[in-house]
């Protein structure tokens, strides 16, 4: 009898020992985001790490309410999501799977969007909790072991703007203009230079000097030929008659 009543809890602790262990390990990480100081809204996705499959979940996410104040969670391509703020500073996310299979992607959960409000050198932390183990389960009912990583929102100084010129440089419409090559041939000069003068020197006189007496006309000079000629014959003739 006491045997047979070991085997029986033996048996039963073996049952409840199957029924809780893990099917798997499902682990998630919400992002570090930095923005600029004045950036008003930031998107803050849940990624995933590790996944062995899964169907549903639940996590309660805890940020710093001096800097974010949560608006909404979107969905993620696998998953839907019912958010429930519980809260000032938490939000409870509640996920199912879209199909009735398991998710086995390592895609985004779901993004989570919040107003940001706070100086540059601010850090808002964000963290998230599994408020119900036995919750997160894979399609056959099997719980799935999940963790969720903590994240943050960095607020750093807005970069000083760079001004752009509006138009670019404008452009010479026309390539610069070449020097213009002369049309013609240098113009030779029509005559020759006058540096010659033009008329024999005026230095010589234009007449024959008039130092000695004027020179008989040529026709008072024949008689008196005629005469010394005669003289002359008449000399020759009486010499000859003397012989």
């Amino acid at each position: 009898m006491k045997k047979a009543l070991a085997i029986l809890v033996a048996v039963m602790m073996l049952a409840t020992i199957c029924m809780t262990a893990s099917a798997g390990s499902f682990a998630m990480k919400i992002a570090d985001v930095t923005v600029e100081e004045g950036t008003t809204t930031v998107d803050v996705p849940v990624n995933v790490t590790a996944n062995d499959g899964i169907w549903g979940f639940i996590i309660e996410v805890t940020y710093d309410n001096s800097i974010l104040t949560y608006k909404n969670a979107a969905a993620g391509a696998s998953f839907n999501v019912l958010p429930n703020e519980k809260a000032a500073d938490t939000v409870k996310l509640v996920f199912d799977a879209k199909d009735m299979s398991d998710v086995t992607s390592t895609d985004a959960v779901a993004v989570l969007t919040f107003d940001v409000a706070g100086a540059a050198g601010a850090v808002a932390a964000i963290s998230a909790s599994i408020p119900d183990a036995e919750s997160n389960i894979n399609a056959d009912g099997d719980n799935v072991d999940t963790t969720v990583a903590a994240g943050s929102v960095s607020i750093v100084a807005a970069a000083a703007p760079v001004t752009e010129p509006s138009e670019e440089p404008t452009q010479p419409s026309a390539q610069p203009t070449e020097p213009t090559e002369p049309s013609e041939e240098p113009t030779e000069p029509s005559e020759a230079p006058a540096t010659q003068p033009t008329a024999a020197p005026t230095t010589a006189p234009t007449a024959a000097p008039t130092t000695n007496a004027a020179v008989p006309s040529t026709g008072s000079m024949i008689p008196a030929a005629a005469v010394v000629l005669a003289s002359a014959s008449a000399a020759v003739l009486c010499f000859a008659r003397k012989k």
